[in-house]
């Protein structure tokens, strides 16, 4: 019983990567193509096999023009099988290329949209590798297939050889081959597990590794001489590695070694028994030879059809990694799908919000109270831990909430299409990323840009001397990772060209998570005098620790342990002499000293 429900499961999964991974329809040409070529490979074989022995037969029996039509096929063959095989490897290679790539393409795309809670799960991120290596080897199905088949023709073919010659021999090569069978099985089973743990291996050896080989690292590892420190951490990790990669090893050796014992036993009795037949003149010469291969092959046929199933069993372990991935469910996307609008007289209000993340028992915020108005900038400050980020993942439904809701003008903002919602938002964050791509795409993040928007922001935004002095102006790469006349952007530069693609958007809301923090106070005043004057119309959240820009907003939150300690304009909140006091006097000292 548990045989057949692995055979079921290993068929449903065959199925699965055939249909949803390698492309259903559209992968019919190249499965039709490969399956020719295992027919023509299946019909060799057979050649080799049995024209040999019938070529001394007819040669001891002076038949020669049958000989000579018999050597003429043989050595054909080759010439044939290797002639069609690299006019369908030709034909099918580009087929299987674009099918790859329409994989590839499809699982970073479920990449781009599964929710944002899962790239923080360690997890869902093993889960996410495995399915990636799944999606690495899955044409691999379609060889395993190819080969059952090109066996079975084979089979056929040579099975009433051997059944003719002595009907025992299949017995015992079934015998054999199952033994050997068992082993694979095992062995397959040992490397699938290791295969897991290595995955959280090789995302721990990614990130010593990238540390030491990713350029925005160099200067600290120079100027703190912490060389010495990353590369032994290095050097334990690798050598978790090697542990693991040699506890393959092992287990191959073992295998290896049993199988080689089995495959003596075999050997030997065929070919014992052939010698034998001849002495007692039971069989020709070139009956043994026919026979002996026959038998070996039959055993090697019997044995791909196993190994290839077992080949299979073993790449839709892989493939149920990529189904649980892409079974990840996407419950932001899915949770709603009415179209949302953001206008002057709009709200968006958090009711009792409070929120947990995921395998934490504490609340990064805790009966959270705050109302949005359309036509207003709201300010938050407050200490690092306090919640503001984690206000921020709300708002922008990168997370539910754990308790309370969300409402955008009355409407819990889960019933509004997930995609629409998060285009009410323009963001410029302090952690943001640069793309590998123009300067043009780097602010517009689009394929198509309105290069006279773009000289407008860049002007408005101060980059415009910054565009002036690249040697190819928008068009010059951000970072040399790619190009070597790629330009690297202080960090000033970079906030700069974040705060620029907040504005280029030109959505209902921004969203403004400290993005001067790399600019000097001068740069900072401007930037936020500038941005004062885009937004005068639209919504703005800014989150700041340097409170000389609160007076920039209309309105001040004050966030302390996950809730609203304080909430006021800047002189209502600066005359309570409270929490928002002690830290705008705090800055001020120091400015003064």
């Amino acid at each position: 019983m548990k045989f057949f429900n692995e055979l079921r499961k290993t068929a449903d999964l065959t199925r699965y990567a055939l249909v949803n991974i390698i492309g259903g329809i559209r992968a019919l040409p190249y499965i039709m193509l490969t399956l020719l070529k295992s027919v023509v490979n299946a019909a060799a074989l057979v050649s080799y096999t049995l024209l040999p022995g019938f070529i001394i037969n007819y040669l001891m029996a002076g038949n020669i023009r049958l000989v000579v039509t018999l050597a003429v096929i043989l050595v054909a063959t080759p010439f044939v099988q290797n002639s069609v095989n690299a006019l369908i490897t030709t034909i099918a290679d580009k087929r299987r290329l674009a099918l790859h790539t329409d994989a590839e393409v499809k699982f970073d795309d479920y990449s781009c949209h599964i929710d944002y809670e899962y790239f923080e799960s360690p997890k869902v991120l093993d889960i996410r590798s495995r399915a990636s290596r799944a999606q690495d080897d899955i044409f691999g199905v379609v060889d395993c297939l190819n080969s059952i088949l090109s066996s079975v023709i084979s089979f056929v073919v040579i099975l009433s050889v051997v059944a003719y010659i002595n009907p025992l021999m299949l017995v015992f090569i079934l015998v054999i081959v199952l033994l050997n069978s068992i082993l694979t099985k095992r062995l397959n089973v040992k490397n699938h597990e290791t295969a897991l743990r290595q995955d959280h291996y090789w995302r721990v050896y990614w990130g010593a590794s990238f540390q030491l080989e990713n350029p925005n690292y160099a200067k600290e590892i120079r100027l703190f001489d912490i060389s010495g420190m990353l590369l032994d951490n290095l050097r334990a990790v690798k050598k978790t590695g090697n542990a693991l990669e040699h506890e393959k090893t092992v287990n191959w050796s073992k295998t290896t070694f049993l199988q080689a014992i089995v495959n003596i036993v075999k050997d030997g009795v065929i070919y014992g028994y052939s010698i034998i037949s001849v002495l007692m003149g039971r069989m020709a010469i070139g009956t043994m030879s026919i026979y002996i291969s026959a038998a070996n092959q039959f055993s090697n046929n019997i044995a791909s059809v196993v190994n290839a199933y077992l080949s299979l069993s073993r790449l839709c372990m892989e493939v149920s990694e990529y189904k649980k991935f892409f079974e990840l469910p996407q419950k932001q996307q899915s949770s709603g799908n009415r179209k949302p609008s953001f206008g002057k007289n709009s709200t968006i209000e958090f009711r009792n919000v409070s929120f947990r993340y995921p395998g934490s028992e504490n609340y990064a915020l805790k009966n959270m109270n705050l109302t949005i108005r359309g036509d207003e900038r709201l300010c938050i400050v407050g200490e690092n831990g306090s919640g503001k980020s984690t206000f921020i993942k709300l708002l922008s439904r990168l997370y539910f909430p754990t308790e309370g809701e969300i409402l955008l003008d009355g409407v819990n903002i889960n019933e509004y299409d997930h995609r629409e919602y998060q285009n009410m938002f323009s963001a410029a964050f302090q952690d943001f990323e640069k793309f590998y791509l123009p300067l043009s795409k780097n602010i517009a993040l689009d394929k198509d840009v309105d290069e006279a928007k773009l000289d407008n922001v860049c002007e408005r935004i101060g980059l415009t001397d910054f565009v002036r002095k690249l040697p190819h102006g928008y068009d010059s790469a951000i970072d040399k990772w790619i190009d070597e006349d790629g330009v690297n952007p202080s960090g000033g530069e970079l906030q700069r060209i974040s705060i620029a693609r907040a504005v280029y958007s030109d959505r209902d809301i921004y969203i403004l998570d400290e993005p001067t923090a790399a600019l000097d106070p001068n740069a900072e005043y401007e930037i936020y005098t500038q941005f004062h004057n885009i937004i005068t119309d639209k919504c703005a959240v800014l989150i700041t620790h340097r409170l000389s820009a609160v007076q920039l907003a209309d309105k001040v939150a004050v966030f302390e342990n996950g809730h609203v300690e304080e909430y006021g304009t800047h002189d209502e909140l600066y005359a309570r002499k409270g929490i928002y006091t002690e830290m705008f006097d705090k800055q001020a000292e120091f400015y003064r000293k």
